[in-house]
């Protein structure tokens, strides 16, 4: 086997010694290829580490150690509130960062990932939503 792809057993030869251009020609190919290659390589492993799901958690044993770090009780909502914070953080804190802003590979063919994103973002959404429409809702403290 010939593991010297880029040389060939028997370069054809002009009279003058020197090689010809299509032997020249060729190489540049086979440059240009691997270095082909070598990029979809790259794209490939980086969207392959971005692609990486982000650990699951128990909610209100999360909520509890905040408040018990903090040294909160926990009040009605204040489960809701947490995880909200955490997935927040999730998104903002996860592989390759915010990928539904990217134009270039390999963040523009990710499909998963962005979807994920919109998914995410539109919870929290209707989260805040429903919590401000709640605080709306009571009425005033008098003075």
């Amino acid at each position: 086997m010939n593991w010297k792809f880029w040389e060939r057993r028997y370069p054809s030869m002009t009279p003058t010694g020197s090689v010809s251009p299509s032997t020249s020609g060729s190489m540049v190919g086979r440059i240009a290829t691997g270095s082909l290659a070598l990029i979809l390589v790259g794209y490939l492993a980086v969207g392959w580490w971005w692609d990486a799901e982000p650990a699951e958690f128990d909610v209100v044993e999360r909520a509890t150690k905040k408040a018990n770090a903090q040294g909160h009780t926990a009040v009605t909502r204040y489960v809701m509130t947490q995880t909200a914070i955490a997935i927040g953080e999730t998104l903002l804190e996860k592989r390759g960062g915010y990928l539904s802003n990217d134009v270039s590979p390999p963040g523009v063919v990710m499909d998963n990932v962005p979807a994920w994103e919109f998914g995410v973002l539109t919870q929290l959404r209707d989260t805040s939503t429903s919590v401000s429409d709640r605080l709306l809702a009571l009425p005033e403290p008098k003075r």
